[in-house]
């Protein structure tokens, strides 16, 4: 009877030592299931997308990563992974926070007319793989949907679009940027104007004293 108490206590004894991580548990979420670009884009824009919400739905911390993936036997097609750059691509989560993600859609000027699907899809950086109780191996993952569709445009065309896109994704600077060319600009011109007009005075004054 005392060996099976004494048995029991110390069965107790390394449950409370073993480390916990044996039984936390690796999670991540997603806070939107679906973009949807509203209107057709341009070769050659820069396009900010919606955040993306990452969420450790885990309970422990835990770093992440954000990146493009794909889906087999679909209509649309692919985007190219060069495409979409994040900010920040890697970065880490405590259990039951989140971290917004920055995305750009940079389309390449002479990317082909059409409709577009890509999972932007976020997953554990350290240990993405684990056992689950049937002792097989999964992956954890989530992912948005994204659709977009690029419309048709010469090459003309997608320069255009690229320095407009470019202007609404850095205004006001741009602004600020341009304001203070156009001062240069004017300056000079009044400058040289003024210039012209004292050189022309003073000659005409050396005409007369002559």
């Amino acid at each position: 009877m005392i060996k099976r108490n004494l048995s029991i206590v110390f069965l107790v004894f390394l449950f409370f030592i073993s480390p916990f991580n044996a039984f936390a548990e690796i999670g991540v979420g997603v806070g939107v299931g679906k973009m949807v670009m509203d209107k057709p884009l341009a070769p050659g824009g820069v396009y900010p997308l919606p955040n993306l919400p990452v969420i450790n739905t885990g309970d422990e911390y835990s770093q992440y990563t954000v990146m493009v993936e794909y889906r087999e036997n679909v209509e649309e097609m692919r985007p190219g992974k060069n495409w979409f750059s994040f900010d920040p691509s890697s970065f880490g989560i405590e259990p039951g926070n989140s971290q917004n993600v920055n995305i750009v859609l940079t389309i390449p000027s002479d990317a082909a007319p059409g409709d577009y699907f890509a999972f932007l899809q976020a997953q554990p950086i350290k240990d993405q793989e684990i056992i689950d109780n049937s002792n097989t191996l999964v992956n954890i993952a989530a992912a948005s949907k994204f659709y977009f569709t690029i419309a048709s445009s010469n090459i003309f065309q997608a320069a255009f679009y690229k320095v407009l896109t470019l202007y609404d994704l850095l205004y006001p600077y741009d602004a600020m940027v341009l304001g203070f060319i156009i001062f240069v600009i004017l300056t000079f011109i009044i400058k040289k104007k003024f210039n012209i007009k004292i050189s022309s005075k003073r000659k005409k004054e050396d005409n007369m004293v002559e």
